[in-house]
């Protein structure tokens, strides 16, 4: 169950009810459903909050193939013979870049990231899934926010003359500043759009024992990456790992369908 299903799911139930009170005059069909449509604006907004919740009160299974997804949703179940397999998904966002680093300091960051690899205790993946960035309407903007100061400045000093020097002072550094930020973004490397994520797995002779396993793993994963590389771990749930599972038979084939899919 996921939230476009809830959500659709919930809108439709209004609308039939809304159709009721109108045929019928029913008060009780019109606040059923006025429940329904704000049920489908919850479920919209706050579905990856709501949506495990009623899973898991409610005892719902989603199954992706021979694949569950765990009442909470955030953790992926498959059984290996007598045996239950638990998957979690971690999405990994690194706010620095080693581009924007001095050549120590990125050396030393690359040990820092060796060394917490190497702490990790049980077994993990990680992916990187990378693509680059088309930057052109950005850049034809901030031409247009340049050319815009330029002619204030030349229209300025031309029918003004020394009056306005303090506000030509400011127009002065205002396109010095959109002419540095049209070379950061025309030259240097291509800016990149990556989702790192990392898989952890545990085994366990029941469903309840193998999320245990898990979660305890998680919170090793998450502390490691945390504390040595300042990384922001988050743990995906529902559709998102589905989706992150469909990696491993393909990946998207347009800039516009990963940013639909994860961003």
């Amino acid at each position: 169950m996921d939230n476009k299903a809830v959500t659709v799911a919930c809108m439709c139930a209004g609308a039939l009810s809304l159709l009721y009170a109108a045929f019928s005059s029913s008060g009780i069909a019109a606040a059923i459903s006025s429940f329904f449509f704000f049920a489908s604006l919850v479920a919209w907004k706050y579905g990856y909050i709501v949506v495990p919740v009623l899973c898991q009160l409610l005892g719902v299974k989603a199954k992706v193939g021979n694949i569950e997804l765990s009442p909470s949703q955030d953790a992926a179940i498959e059984q290996d013979g007598g045996e239950f397999v638990a998957s979690a998904y971690l999405r990994l966002e690194i706010s620095q870049s080693l581009a924007d680093k001095g050549q120590e300091e990125a050396a030393s960051y690359s040990q820092a990231f060796e060394r917490a690899l190497c702490s990790i205790k049980n077994t993990c993946q990680f992916s990187l899934l990378v693509t680059n960035l088309d930057l052109h309407d950005e850049l034809e903007e901030v031409k247009a926010r340049r050319s815009m100061a330029e002619t204030k400045l030349s229209s300025m000093l031309s029918s003004k003359g020394a009056k306005e020097g303090a506000d030509a002072a400011l127009l002065r550094r205002e396109i010095a500043m959109w002419n540095r930020l049209i070379a950061k973004l025309s030259g240097g490397s291509r800016p990149m759009r990556v989702l790192f994520y990392a898989v952890a797995s545990a085994r366990g002779a029941s469903r309840q024992e193998a999320l245990s396993r898990l979660s305890a793993q998680v919170l090793e994963i998450s502390a490691v990456l945390s504390s040595s590389l300042k990384v922001d771990v988050h743990r995906l749930r529902g559709e998102q790992i589905v989706q992150c599972m469909s990696l491993a038979h393909r990946i998207p084939t347009t800039k516009n369908e990963m940013e639909g899919m994860f961003f």
